[in-house]
Parts: C-alpha cells; sequence; structure tokens
C-alpha cells in the first residue's frame, strides 16, 4: 500500500514508557497501512525520542499530569491538547490511560476529530 500522509492518527496517551514497550508494534502496523502516527505523551526521554523517530512516529510532548486533580490544571490540558490536535488535523486518535481518554476525546471532539478510539487498561 502506497503511503498516504493524508491519513494521520495520534496516539494519546500519559505514559512514554508504555507508549515505546507495549504500543510500538501497533503503531508500526498503522504506518505499515500509510498512517502518519503521531504520539502524544509526557516525560519523553532523548532515548525514547529516538526510538520513535527510528520507526518513523512523531513524538510530541504534552503537559498531561497523571495525578493532577486540579480541575483548572485539567482545564488548560484539554485546551493545549484541543489547540494541537486542530494543529496537526489528524483523522483519528487513539487515546489509552484514564486520563488521556476523558481529556483526550474531548479535546479530539472539540478540534472536530471524528474517528475517536479509546483503549481502557485494567486488570483482567
Amino acid at each position: 500500500m502506497s503511503r498516504n500522509t493524508n491519513n494521520k492518527i495520534v496516539v494519546i496517551t500519559s505514559d512514554a514508557f508504555s507508549l515505546l514497550n507495549f504500543r510500538l508494534e501497533l503503531m508500526k502496523d498503522m504506518i505499515g497501512r500509510g498512517y502518519k502516527v503521531y504520539a502524544m505523551a509526557p516525560d519523553y526521554s532523548k532515548t525514547y525520542k529516538i526510538k520513535l523517530k527510528e520507526s518513523g512516529i512523531i513524538p510530541i510532548d504534552i503537559n498531561l499530569a497523571r495525578t493532577s486533580l486540579n480541575p483548572f490544571r485539567s482545564f488548560y490540558e484539554l485546551i493545549r491538547l484541543t489547540y494541537r490536535l486542530r494543529t496537526i488535523k489528524p483523522n483519528s486518535t487513539l487515546c489509552y490511560f484514564v486520563k488521556p481518554v476523558l481529556i483526550g476525546n474531548i479535546a479530539a471532539f472539540f478540534a472536530g476529530i471524528r474517528n475517536r478510539y479509546t483503549i481502557i487498561e485494567g486488570l483482567g
């Protein structure tokens, strides 16, 4: 399949480690299917960024506090994420872990992204 750069997907998570260690093969498969893949996570190390770039994935740092319960901070994160998604203009988003699912899907809705996918992590 030829690479169609009009097909963009953004993977949003709150843990860069899990992105590289548990979702890398999924993102590589997306690239193989013609998608341009962006990976949004907080606190990327240089090593993680290099490994993602070598795989053809575009890493983007986001400010998403996993443990914060401050509603003002969450609202700020929502606004920033909406802006970034509007800038990238992806066709789809894939969010996993609780906070990215909540904030990421709302931001994707406000950014006008019609295809929003979620993975719920947990026991079992």
